[in-house]
């Protein structure tokens, strides 16, 4: 499974351990930006927009805290970078690439039933892939702290009409795609619903539009479908449920022993 991603740490985390920081980004030079801007042409479709999201820089580890360096960037970079990884490194070098921080959460319902969905054909990333849900975290000001754990919280609500308490949110850890480099910060959350009361409050989410179903696995059984299926699952997905299992699998040898 991890042929797909590296793990930059797995440890579990509050939400409230996170320290953001605000750089500027390095200008991207004159020809890569008018190849980012070329390429968004033949590629946005008409419900896509160039929204301002975050890049991570760099992070470490400070005693309690997480804190994460980061400068603002823009969706068509990011996907500029995904279709272009090698031409980027080479040409210009891999400092770059978009490296837009992701956010992922995997939800656990009612009897352990971990929830997924399958990607619409017209998203940008990963199209028809089974995934967690998350996304990416919005940029309306350059400097000053960023709360992820809202934005987390927000993606949520905004998939799969789930709100929840802010001390039900756990974080597990970060990984980073290997073939596009990109990072992406893992939570899990349970949540007091069964599958049908999760698919009937899903049908009003306002970004229901992004994944053509949902369906749901038990969470015993993720590590065994993720081996039999990894091809159907996006990269960040196997690593977000790979997170989940180590975590799942030592917090209940913690329990017996």
């Amino acid at each position: 499974m991890s042929s797909v991603f590296t793990v930059c740490f797995a440890k579990p985390f509050h939400p409230d351990c996170l320290q953001t920081m605000w750089q500027k980004p390095a200008p991207a030079p004159q020809e890569m930006q008018r190849e980012i801007e070329s390429h968004w042409k033949e590629f946005a479709q008409p419900h896509q927009f160039n929204g301002r999201i975050a890049s991570l820089d760099s992070w470490s580890i400070q005693e309690t805290r997480i804190a994460l360096n980061l400068s603002p960037g823009d969706y068509q970079t990011l996907i500029y970078s995904n279709h272009h990884v090698e031409r980027i490194c080479r040409r210009w070098g891999d400092r770059f690439l978009s490296h837009a921080l992701g956010i992922s959460c995997v939800l656990v319902c009612a009897k352990d039933r971990v929830p997924l969905m399958e990607r619409s054909s017209m998203v940008g990333e990963y199209p028809n892939c089974w995934d967690v849900f998350g996304g990416h975290i919005d940029v309306t000001h350059d400097s000053g702290s960023l709360d992820i754990g809202e934005a987390m919280l927000k993606e949520l609500e905004e998939e799969v009409n789930v709100v929840i308490s802010r001390d039900r949110l756990c974080g597990l850890g970060m990984i980073r795609t290997i073939t596009t480099q990109k990072p992406e910060l893992i939570f899990c959350a349970e949540i007091p619903v069964d599958e049908n009361e999760l698919i009937r409050l899903s049908r009003t989410a306002a970004d229901r539009n992004e994944y053509e179903r949902l369906f749901f696995l038990d969470a015993d059984e993720i590590d065994l479908y993720i081996n039999r299926q990894a091809d159907k699952f996006s990269p960040s997905a196997v690593g977000a449920l790979s997170l989940f299992c180590q975590n799942r699998r030592e917090t209940n040898r913690g329990s017996n022993e």
